[in-house]
């Protein structure tokens, strides 16, 4: 049984999608095309972990009798390989040019690129490929990640890297991978990225969290609508706590239209 893990087809958002053509041939030779939303980064990476858990499990008293393949170039798979393994069961990774340190199988092959020449595709000269890990603050991830991670879907439409924000690794950091220029450029754009994001909390009186908040949360939406800005309310023993993520000019507008629903009760730092 073959399944095939990749983010709910959205043509013009996700790049690299599989035509419809390519889907139908996958069809016909038995490949059940397993469709995961893709409005967070990482989910995909998530379905098919959390799959290969349920599978080894269901399967374990047979294991012996199993080959599990992964397709993939990611190190994120790396300790379900390693339970896989412990478990008895035959494990394959099939990957690209460059395969991250740690990750191990029974049978390792980077035969992907010559696999995707057969199949009609185009992929990159092997010495332009590149990839590159920046770190990254774990307090940045849900505003770079608003509106279903628009900002990292331009940043890849605009780079033509692919950009994975990686909150598993400790600490947290950003994975990127295409031809040495595309790598350069996003890697360019994440650091412009983190240089021009801030973080700023506020507070404001006890008993003001509904007022900030709203009825189903729609203060807070509408103030990230607008102003572009993460928002996040805490109720605190000293009052109301705000985080706000963004930009300089993003968390001045947050905390302007935050100060004025709330009626203006900071509290003093």
């Amino acid at each position: 049984q073959w399944n095939f893990y990749h983010p709910d087809p959205r043509p013009q958002e996700v790049r690299w999608h599989p035509t419809q053509k390519t889907l139908d041939a996958l069809h016909t030779v038995n490949v059940t095309f397993v469709r995961v939303p893709s409005y967070k980064s990482g989910l995909v990476d998530t379905k098919l972990k959390d799959d290969l858990g349920r599978f080894a499990r269901e399967h374990r008293h047979a294991a012996e009798r199993y080959l599990v393949v992964i397709v993939s170039g990611d190190s994120d798979f790396t300790g379900d390989i390693d339970e896989l393994r412990a478990e008895g069961f035959r494990t394959m990774i099939l990957h690209g040019p460059r395969l991250k340190k740690g990750v191990d199988a029974d049978i390792i092959s980077n035969a992907w690129f010559p696999l995707l020449q057969r199949a009609g595709g185009e992929p990159p000269a092997l010495a332009e490929w590149s990839s590159q890990t920046l770190p990254f603050s774990l307090h940045l991830v849900p505003h770079i990640l608003l509106d279903r991670g628009r900002a990292v879907k331009e940043m890849q439409s605009q780079s033509g890297a692919r950009i994975n924000i990686n909150t598993n690794a400790v600490p947290c950091n950003v994975d990127i991978s295409g031809t040495a220029a595309q790598v350069n450029l996003a890697a360019q754009m994440i650091n412009a990225y983190i240089a021009s994001t801030c973080m700023e909390v506020i507070t404001f009186e006890q008993g003001r969290v509904q007022v900030i908040v709203g009825k189903g949360g729609k203060n807070v939406k509408a103030v990230q609508l607008e102003s572009g800005a993460y928002v996040r309310v805490d109720q605190a023993a000293i009052g109301v706590t705000v985080t706000i993520v963004g930009t300089k000019e993003q968390v001045g507008i947050a905390k302007a239209m935050l100060q004025s629903i709330a009626g203006n009760c900071l509290v003093p730092n």
